[in-house]
């Protein structure tokens, strides 16, 4: 059974950040997605990039994929971090945790479709470590809590 105060974690540290990315995700896109052509939408953002100033390519590109990233870790963390099985949980962690550089490497050497940003890779780092430093009491408790 789930603890109130984990509930109360998962929303704050993973549904609320992926809720985030995804309406800058879709509100602020400049280019329709597929969801939008398959059902026929028609795509406005014209003056809401606008809106955003200097950061506008930062906030419609990067934060959301570092939100995502974040919410990732945290429900690993929170799910994961105190469960007797340390081995397998810093195994798991570690690997998602080197996923997206991965993915991003892989774009530069024109393994993946896809732009490679350094960007993204920094954002990776500021929000992937954001996770750990806001979770770090969860991954430093005894395994038998």
């Amino acid at each position: 059974m789930l603890s109130e105060n984990l509930i109360y974690r998962l929303f704050l540290h993973t549904l609320l950040p992926l809720g985030i990315g995804l309406f800058i995700y879709l509100y602020y896109r400049d280019t329709p997605l597929l969801f939008e052509q398959w059902l026929g939408l028609e795509h406005q953002v014209g003056s809401r990039t606008n809106e955003l100033g200097n950061w506008s390519s930062f906030f419609r590109y990067n934060l959301p994929d570092g939100l995502w990233f974040y919410a990732l870790l945290s429900a690993i963390i929170l799910i994961w971090g105190k469960l007797p099985y340390r081995n397998d949980f810093f195994l798991v962690f570690s690997t998602v945790f080197a996923l997206p550089y991965l993915l991003e490497t892989g774009q530069y050497l024109k393994w993946f479709s896809g732009t490679f940003d350094v960007i993204d890779m920094l954002v990776y780092s500021a929000f992937g470590l954001l996770a750990i430093f806001l979770h770090y009491k969860t991954l430093t408790k005894p395994s038998h809590d």
